[in-house]
């Protein structure tokens, strides 16, 4: 016995569900209501949809001359479908697609407003009923599924994309002229498309330029970063290694600094012996010349570096600077190797 008091509580509050939004509508909206609530998830023509004098009577004298064209895209939906007050209808395909390629019904129960949305060639066609609240008209609301084909922004960006695709297959463009073109239409702002364009390849032209020109200071900066690091980490063995000296009380050794100069003598040293040996040669001669001529060059460029570090005095005209300088020591030690080698005091 309580097994069925429950059954029949279970039963009566499944049908109030069904039957309290309907019974907040107007009488034809309720005969209409409980005429397309069952048919929801069904295909519409198995339930006759388009032939219910309901739907009939008030579809023919709306859509008139397109009543056909409607009901025939319209009959390739596959489920009546709601989504709120909204009971609808979306073609999937369109046997007419000369005439129209899309379709949607909707019939909106609050309002009790039939509409039809014919999309031909695609510019959307709305037929709704006239309805009126509170002396305002209504406008037609359609389901996520249409929304594409009504919204006007959207409308736009299709049809802009249609004729950047027409356009572009007419003329006789290629690559990143068609692109472009296409991107401008598109957009629908052709000229700051091209201005985005233009700029894009200034700054590409511009770092191509700049490239042969800021490699070295690039260059410079990182071969400054491997002498600090190879300084830091001489710092820290020379600690460690003074440190041992003290600790185990050995003789002092010669740093690293030390070695290079005595070998830089030493080299000098066997270069004069051998110059003193043989008269110079006319090609040593012009080696002495020809590094002259470099040195003149490496100070013109250190006085052209420190007058833009003057004027500028960024990163770039200190690095500038400093890259100069390097030039003027390579160019001095090889002139001074040059006369030694030539004799030549």
């Amino acid at each position: 016995m309580r097994f069925k008091i429950l059954l029949i509580s279970l039963l009566a509050i499944v049908l109030s569900s069904c039957v309290a939004p309907a019974l907040m509508l107007s009488p034809q909206s309720q005969l209409l209501w409980a005429l397309l609530k069952p048919m929801v998830g069904l295909d519409p023509n198995e339930t006759n949809f388009f032939e219910q004098p309901m739907i009939k009577s008030r579809l023919q004298p709306l859509l008139g001359e397109h009543y056909g064209t409607a009901v025939t895209l319209l009959s390739t939906a596959t489920e009546l479908q709601q989504q709120g007050p909204m009971f609808f209808l979306v073609s999937k395909h369109s046997p007419l697609p000369d005439v129209a390629e899309k379709a949607g019904f909707v019939w909106n129960s609050d309002t009790n407003q039939m509409a039809v949305l014919l999309v031909s060639g695609g510019a959307p066609a709305v037929f709704a009923e006239q309805v009126k609240q509170q002396g305002a008209q209504v406008l037609p609301q359609w389901p996520d599924e249409l929304i594409e084909y009504t919204d006007p922004a959207k409308l736009r960006e299709k049809a802009l994309a249609k004729a950047a695709d027409s356009i572009t297959e007419q003329l006789p463009l290629e690559g990143k002229a068609k692109d472009l073109t296409g991107a401008a239409i598109t957009s629908g702002d052709i000229k700051g498309t091209v201005s985005k364009e233009i700029s894009a390849q200034k700054q590409t032209a511009i770092s191509e330029i700049k490239a042969p020109i800021t490699a070295p200071f690039e260059e410079k900066k990182q071969q400054i970063k491997d002498k600090v690091e190879l300084k830091k980490q001489h710092f820290e063995d020379t600690a460690k290694q003074k440190g041992k000296q003290l600790v185990g009380k050995d003789e002092p050794e010669l740093t690293e600094a030390d070695e290079l100069a005595a070998e830089i003598s030493a080299e000098n040293e066997q270069l004069k012996a051998k110059s003193n040996k043989t008269p110079a040669t006319a090609a040593q001669l012009e080696a002495v010349k020809q590094a002259e001529i470099r040195l003149e060059q490496a100070k013109v460029l250190l006085d052209a570096a420190k007058q833009k570090q003057t004027t500028d005095n960024n990163t770039e005209a200190k690095v500038l600077v400093m890259t100069a300088k390097d030039q003027l020591r390579k160019a001095e030690k090889e002139l001074a190797a040059a006369k030694i080698v030539a004799g030549v005091k």
